[in-house]
């Protein structure tokens, strides 16, 4: 196992290389996520494949560009394949990652061989109409993204809390949590992504049309959707259901595959075993 990383833009990418000789696979995280939410299924599959896993622009170690945009995003994944020379490489991308991976393998002829979207569900689609702008409502708290040590432990323990919430259970000393934060040259540590950088990406995908990528696809394209969805209430609960359902709609309209995985919104932390038991039938022997 290698980490590394790859000039792209004015910062760079990083990476995980699992290492193995077998055929290549990519792993792209979510938003807000690391390389590290890979790390349980990893060692599950590695006989079997080369397994890279990457830092998106803005989190983990990777560099935060001045400001996101999805086609940069797009870059950074290609790049890291063409530097590490990965011939056709399947990609595997959860959430956000899964939207890239799609994309990717539709504007990429020939460069990937399958891409799998994990649950990335929450992109618009036809079907909704347009989404509604942006309300702007009145001027909020200044974003705190960083602070000393004291305010990492703090950052830590909202974190883990957060994620116990939805039912999800996560080592506060490991490197998924841990990873989420960076250390400056000043000793200060910061959130990565920021919670600023978040925002922005998450109010980009409300409007992100993926259908025409999924209807001009290049590639064998799977989608695994999660059958337990957490909501606060009931009624977002039924909007989530709904919207899922449309989802699965366009998506078996358009004739790309799909499947169902008994977990949460994050099978490959939730439960490993299954992920890596699916993993071959997603990209191959």
């Amino acid at each position: 196992m290698a980490d590394g990383s790859v000039p792209y833009g004015r910062g760079r990418v990083a990476y995980r290389d699992f290492g193995g000789h077998g055929p290549a696979v990519m792993l792209l995280h979510g938003v807000g996520g690391n390389l590290a939410h890979w790390g349980l299924v990893a060692p599950l599959v590695q006989g079997r494949y080369r397994l890279v896993a990457i830092d998106l622009p803005s989190h983990g170690v990777s560099t935060a560009p001045a400001s996101y945009s999805f086609d940069h995003d797009l870059g950074a994944v290609d790049e890291v394949r063409q530097r590490l020379g990965l011939d056709r490489p399947a990609m595997i991308g959860h959430s956000y990652g899964g939207m890239l991976a799609v994309t990717l393998g539709a504007s990429r002829p020939g460069d990937y061989r399958v891409v799998v979207n994990v649950d990335g569900l929450g992109f618009s689609i036809d079907t909704e109409g347009n989404p509604e702008p942006h309300a702007e409502g009145a001027p909020a708290e200044p974003s705190v993204n960083e602070g000393d040590a004291e305010w990492l432990e703090a950052q830590i323990s909202r974190e883990v809390e957060e994620a116990a919430a939805i039912g999800l259970h996560l080592d506060r000393d490991g490197e998924m949590v841990r990873r989420a934060f960076q250390q400056g040259d000043d000793g200060r540590w910061h959130s990565a992504p920021t919670i600023d950088r978040f925002g922005e990406i998450v109010r980009a995908l409300e409007a992100l049309r993926l259908m025409p990528a999924y209807n001009t696809r290049s590639c064998r394209t799977v989608t695994v959707i999660a059958d337990h969805r957490f909501a606060s209430d009931e009624e977002s609960a039924a909007s989530a259901r709904r919207h899922v359902e449309r989802v699965r709609e366009a998506l078996v309209a358009a004739g790309t595959e799909v499947e169902n995985i008994p977990s949460g919104h994050y099978p490959h932390v939730e439960v490993p075993e299954v992920t890596a038991e699916r993993f071959s039938g997603w990209v191959g022997p």
